[in-house]
């Protein structure tokens, strides 16, 4: 198999957790943009719908999520996101976000039940 061309130097990684914790983390997603000149294209992130729990934490850079329903464009409508740190419930749809420059952040995706989630369940995007 031949390695597929990278679509830019940014790092990004998936950490997977130890085995006691996998009945509820199911991994830790990393993205760092720092010191990588992005295209305004290749600044975005795709999170697919989900029935998974995501604490998502944004340690530098400006983040803004895009409208639901709008293409990933330059132009898309979009808010910026509420804080640094974001709970989410299971998503029913994809969500999009923008970084404006370079930028830093992790997102924990887990289980919704009760047990496996700090502030308990359940979650569901509307």
């Amino acid at each position: 198999m031949r390695p597929r061309p990278r679509l830019s130097n940014a790092r990004s990684e998936l950490c997977l957790p130890s085995w006691s914790l996998s009945g509820c983390v199911r991994g830790v997603m990393l993205r760092d943009t720092r010191g990588v000149a992005l295209s305004p294209e290749q600044r975005f992130s795709h999170y697919p719908a989900t029935p998974l729990c995501s604490l998502s934490w944004y340690l530098d850079g400006q983040i803004d999520m895009l409208e639901a329903g709008h293409a990933a464009t330059p132009d898309a409508p979009r808010r910026r996101m509420p804080a640094r740190w974001v709970f989410s419930g299971p998503q029913t749809q994809p969500v999009v976000t923008w970084s404006h420059g370079p930028a830093i952040g992790a997102t924990k995706r887990s289980m919704p039940s009760g047990s496996c989630h700090p502030i308990g369940g359940p979650w569901v995007s509307r």
